[in-house]
């Protein structure tokens, strides 16, 4: 999971742009990160690969400035809050037992549940057939020489809502056993 963050710049000093040098990000519970630009747009913008959904990231950012003898620490700014959000699920679909559809899927970072849909068009309307705390289910009592598409996607609850990630892509299978 990638989160791109922009913040604004409110330090005086940072008007002159022979200042523009340095910048302590700080991220809540980490140990503050540096980035080093030599010619910086207004907003400064940041990439954390490192997020897990459903926990929060607090950042700011401040510039500095430092040369042998000084440091010119610059105002931060406004804390940002970033919900981490959950990656779309990459689902497998196979027919090994008669009438049966096993689906699977790796877990997603921060995910609680998965809710499952199927449909018998790729573009059909998809139904919620269960939801499960598994990486694994089997479809059963299936059509024989009949094709069904699946999605799946992962979510948790903060707060008393749920909150989704998006669905797989379609994956269709036919039956044959």
């Amino acid at each position: 999971m990638v989160t791109e963050l922009r913040f604004l710049a409110r330090s005086a000093f940072l008007c002159n742009r022979e200042f523009q040098r340095n910048f302590l990000l700080h991220k809540k519970d980490r140990r503050p990160a540096f980035l080093q630009n030599d010619s910086l747009p207004d907003p400064i913008s940041y990439s954390d690969s490192s997020i897990i959904g459903g926990r929060n990231y607090y950042y700011k950012v401040a510039a500095y400035y430092k040369n042998e003898s000084t440091t010119i620490n610059g105002e931060a700014s406004d804390v940002v809050l970033q919900v981490g959000t959950l990656k779309k699920v990459s689902l497998r679909v196979k027919n090994k037992k008669k009438s049966t559809a096993s689906l699977s899927w790796k877990k997603a970072d921060g995910a609680k549940k998965y809710q499952i849909y199927r449909a018998t068009r790729k573009k059909g309307k998809y139904s919620k057939i269960t939801t499960t705390k598994k990486l694994t289910y089997e479809d059963t009592s299936l059509s024989k020489n009949k094709t069904y598409y699946y999605k799946v996607r992962a979510y948790y609850v903060k707060a008393g809502k749920n909150i989704y990630g998006s669905y797989s892509n379609a994956k269709s299978i036919k039956i044959t056993k």
